[in-house]
């Protein structure tokens, strides 16, 4: 969050104090607060910690080194936009085409995992079903920025500078629109949501369907993202002004939502804790356990990701779009380098979801069980309801072994893992 948002922030104080002064002082003085915005947190703040907060220390570092890892490619891209003969289009064309061939693999294989698990899924719960539609509005919007991109079909960017309710730059922009819905959708679920994973697929029909009837409104009245500067073209005034409000919308509702978070969670921490016999049921088995939590409970951890993303997506589309407003150059040394940051973010979303997906413990244990089962080289060294799958190269021959063996002696269910699931619906 330091190495973007201070970026960002940096740079609209920077714009707003240096006042009216020399074109040239002005934009070097601009790009500084946006490059030194983007230099990375020091070690300060874990010796601070050591010293007053011992226990936050870990976090802390934590924190510290994936803002070390962010803030390489953030001020490389920055010193790329400051040199002055680079072509910013063709250089955000590339950014884009990149972008959207990752996710559009990612959207593939998170498709195939879809069609592997089917019902496992947890279509029941309405936010995982969102998140099913989410992905796949994802995908197709991958699909048609691949299709529309300049280095790929250039007549699409001429037809779309012609006529602005151009049908592929439309549905471009509706798919990008609802996806936005469905993310402020998702943290809404995550904030007010119920922490078990509820029984109501209709309802996560409804909210999708709804996403998408909303994001029908932006399509047509504002120009859609990251779109007007790869096609080099020069938007209409209130086209560019409702897009910034959109994008104002959109902050408001995300920090609104970011408030009464912050405020129940402050609620929750002054309340008497949970019953402690609940809080270790989970130690009994931690196969069971972890691989219940995807059917009984809300993927908490995954709509934090999304919600990360998407506040840091939005707030780079509420600075470039007012700078856009103002007639600002697309070539303007740390602009450039903001306009590169929200296409990574905004056609990026399905990288995002696919890598939250294969870190989530809770799914990858369902997908591998059920992988297991389809294909017996993924199998268990703790038997049938192990923790570990490995690929094992002889893991045919032992499966064929312990088919032989089942048939000669009754295999024992444990019902550890039937006895944590009813103590968690109860």
């Amino acid at each position: 969050m330091k190495v973007v948002v201070c970026s960002y922030m940096s740079y609209a104080f920077g714009a707003l104090l240096v006042g009216q002064h020399d074109a040239s002082s002005t934009a070097v003085l601009k790009n500084l607060a946006f490059f030194y915005g983007a230099i990375p947190t020091s070690s300060a703040p874990i010796v601070f910690a050591s010293q007053f907060d011992p226990s936050s220390t870990e976090l802390l570092a934590t924190a510290v080194l994936f803002g070390l890892i962010l803030a390489g490619p953030t001020m490389f891209l920055t010193a790329i936009c400051l040199n002055k003969g680079t072509d910013m289009h063709s250089l955000l064309a590339n950014v884009q085409l990149s972008s959207d061939t990752l996710s559009l693999t990612c959207g593939i294989l998170f498709l195939l995992a879809l069609l592997l698990l089917r019902a496992r899924w947890g279509f029941q719960c309405p936010t995982k079903q969102l998140v099913f539609w989410y992905g796949v509005t994802v995908t197709f919007y991958a699909a048609l920025s691949f299709a529309i991109n300049p280095h790929i079909n250039a007549s699409a960017c001429q037809k779309s500078n012609a006529n602005p309710h151009f049908a592929l730059v439309t549905i471009f922009a509706w798919l990008q629109s609802s996806a936005a819905v469905m993310l402020l959708v998702l943290q809404y679920m995550l904030v007010c949501g119920p922490e078990m994973s509820p029984r109501r697929p209709l309802k996560g029909l409804c909210m999708a369907a709804a996403c998408c009837a909303v994001g029908l409104l932006p399509a047509l009245f504002a120009d859609p993202n990251t779109s007007n500067e790869v096609c080099e073209h020069s938007p209409q005034k209130l086209r560019v002004e409702l897009n910034l409000l959109w994008s104002i919308l959109k902050m408001l509702v995300v920090a609104v939502l970011g408030a009464l978070s912050i405020a129940r969670q402050e609620k929750d921490s002054t309340s008497p804790d949970s019953d402690p016999e609940s809080a270790s049921s989970g130690s009994e088995d931690d196969w069971c356990s972890i691989s219940n939590d995807w059917y009984s409970i809300s993927p908490r951890s995954l709509l934090l990701s999304l919600v990360t993303m998407n506040a840091i997506k939005i707030l780079t589309q509420v600075v470039n779009a007012a700078l856009v407003s103002f007639d600002m150059p697309m070539d303007s040394g740390s602009f450039a380098a903001m306009l590169m940051l929200e296409t990574i973010l905004e056609h990026g979303q399905m990288i995002v979801l696919f890598l939250t997906l294969f870190f989530s413990g809770s799914f990858m244990a369902v997908f591998f069980s059920m992988l297991a089962r389809i294909c017996p080289i993924f199998h268990s060294n703790k038997g049938a309801d192990g923790a570990v799958f490995t690929l094992d190269p002889f893991a045919l021959h032992t499966h064929a072994y312990l088919t032989v063996e089942a048939k000669k002696k009754p295999f024992a269910v444990d019902s550890t893992c039937s006895n944590a699931a009813v103590r968690q619906q109860n």
